[in-house]
């Protein structure tokens, strides 16, 4: 009787033997209660999380029967691991103070210790070796890796999927960093090189990792669990965004949570409704701008959120049409003032007279100057000349502009008499009142704002006066007559020269090491007189019924010098 049964149960097993599946294509199988199943990115995850720990793998390829390396260092089977966060903790330095707290999901996995396995070959198939654990596998995540590419498979997971399963072996990533912009921003050359040379890496954002570890999720789950009481007690402090900075970090690690789902809403509710309010009573007092920045932060917070999206929509609504309002006004004005102005200037285009005006200089130096507008037309274009007397020399430039609204642009074009004036220039030029235009001047195919500035008086009395003078300068390039010279010395500079001619007097000195020159232009020299015991240095003028200027200087060489006119 027991022979009977010994016979019957070796022939049970050569009919299981026999039974076995042998693959018919190349690929990675599992062989469990005698029905394989390819492994690879097609196989769904349920078809592969629920084998029994006695399974076998098939290798079925070309690689192991063409290879020259032993089988076992191009087979390996491991424990897989769910890698679930990368919690980066950053630093401004090494060893400093933790300035920020990233938390992001991976859910990815990483590959564990070596399992230890026996190979073994089927007859008559050199493409293909079983691989068979020394040990039955225990429930949890594996991986069978050939030629360097993984297989995963499960053990025992159940229903659940691997990545919710307590059988997935969870750890984070944990990464310490140190932050390059407040590493720059107290930068030395220790933080640099603790920074530097003790870096393991660097994150997305170009943080340079100094330390890197994985850590059991139940780590980072009590964390969250500090987070969570933390945030209650800021939501009854009406705290409501901190609470929901916390309750966000802890949906991250545990996102199917319900009690923080709940949490995290109420927070978000209650902030809305506050900052909701808050922007309806500055939009009922047309607050429309501060609204905005106050809807701004909520819509980043709620996106989808169609209160806050409609009230947004009208704060900026109405806010442009204020700012249309305002510009409308604005232009309106400066239409007004352009109506009034505009004749002004044209008058003087058009009269046939010459301006005075000076050009200054951003170091304060003054050059007068003649201008004559020759020709104006209906599309505000002009032509003309202008004079310079720049020191001794007179030079005459002429130029193209354009009126534009109340803006004069002159634009020299060519030299009629070369002097002292020179590279050409570019003057922009308003009314600032019925008698003067101003701006400011650069040289020609320069832009930008510059210190340099200009004017032009259209006063006609003292047009006039100022026509006489300049037209003893014309005379010619140089003044006619030197009356008399004297030699200056100012305090607290160098020492200088006074020139009188019979059309102006000069002063040319430096004082605090910079130079000051000034110039004065006259009808006619009757007498001139130097007198002591002044203190200056300065430059007055006096006596205009009489006609009469006055230059004082003092220190060591104190000249008192009084024209009469």
């Amino acid at each position: 009787m027991l022979f009977t049964v010994a016979i019957l149960v070796f022939l049970t097993y050569l009919i299981g033997c026999a039974k076995s599946p042998i693959p018919e294509f190349h690929g990675i199988y599992i062989l469990d209660n005698g029905k394989l199943t390819e492994l690879g990115n097609k196989t769904p995850e349920e078809k592969r999380r629920n084998f029994n720990g006695d399974l076998s793998i098939i290798i079925f390829d070309r690689t192991i029967d063409k290879t020259v390396k032993k089988l076992e260092d191009i087979i390996l089977l491991k424990n897989r691991s769910f890698v679930r966060c990368e919690v980066e903790r950053v630093y401004n330095r090494k060893d400093g103070e933790q300035i920020q707290l990233n938390i992001i999901p991976l859910n990815r996995y990483k590959f564990g210790k070596k399992i230890d396995f026996r190979l073994k070959p089927i007859k008559d198939k050199p493409e293909m070796i079983v691989v068979v654990p020394s040990q039955p596998l225990e429930p949890g995540l594996y991986s069978i890796i050939f030629d360097e590419k993984p297989f995963p498979f499960a053990v025992g997971v159940g229903d659940i999927l691997e990545a919710d399963s307590p059988l997935n072996n969870c750890v984070d990533l944990y990464y310490s960093s140190i932050d390059k912009d407040a590493l720059n921003k107290s930068f030395s050359w220790s933080t640099f090189a603790n920074q530097t040379f003790a870096s393991k890496g660097e994150t997305t954002k170009g943080d340079s990792i100094t330390e890197s570890s994985y850590k059991p999720c139940n780590d980072l789950n009590k964390k969250a669990d500090e987070w969570k009481s933390k945030a209650i007690k800021l939501m009854e402090q009406k705290e409501w965004l901190s609470a929901m900075k916390l309750l966000k970090r802890v949906l991250l690690v545990t996102p199917n949570d319900t009690d923080i789902t709940h949490f995290y809403k109420e927070a978000e509710n209650a902030y809305v409704d506050e900052w909701k309010a808050k922007a309806i009573k500055l939009m009922e007092q047309k607050e429309w701008l501060a609204a905005i920045k106050i809807l701004k932060p909520v819509l980043l917070v709620t996106p989808n959120n169609t209160d806050i999206t409609n009230l947004y929509k009208e704060a900026l609504k109405a806010h442009a049409e204020k700012v249309q309002f305002e510009e409308e006004r604005k232009k309106a004005a400066i239409a007004a003032k352009i109506a009034k102005e505009r004749p002004i200037i044209i008058s003087a285009l058009t009269s046939g007279k010459a301006f005075f005006g000076q050009k200054v200089t951003a170091d304060s130096k003054t050059y007068p100057f003649k201008i004559c507008f020759t020709s104006f037309n209906n599309t505000s274009h002009f032509e003309g000349e202008m004079h310079y007397y720049a020191k001794d020399d007179r030079a005459i430039l002429k130029f193209d502009g354009k009126l534009i609204g109340r803006t004069l642009v002159i634009k020299h074009t060519g030299t009629i008499r070369k002097g002292g004036s020179k590279p050409l220039f570019t003057y922009t030029l308003n009314l600032i009142n019925d008698d003067k235009i101003s701006g400011q001047y650069n040289r020609s195919g320069r832009t930008g704002k510059t210190d340099d500035k200009v004017w032009i008086d259209l006063n006609e009395k003292k047009r006039m006066a100022q026509e006489k003078r300049y037209n003893l300068l014309e005379q010619s390039i140089t003044p006619t007559k030197i009356i008399a010279t004297a030699e200056i010395k100012p305090s607290f500079g160098k020492k200088g020269t006074v020139t009188l001619t019979n059309v102006n007097f000069k002063t040319s000195y430096k004082r605090l090491g910079s130079s000051s020159e000034k110039e004065i232009f006259f009808y006619k020299i009757t007498s001139f007189e130097k007198s002591r015991g002044l203190y200056g240095p300065s430059i007055t003028a006096k006596g205009k019924k009489r006609g009469s200027y006055e230059i004082e200087f003092s220190k060591k060489k104190r000249i008192r010098t009084r024209c009469f006119l």
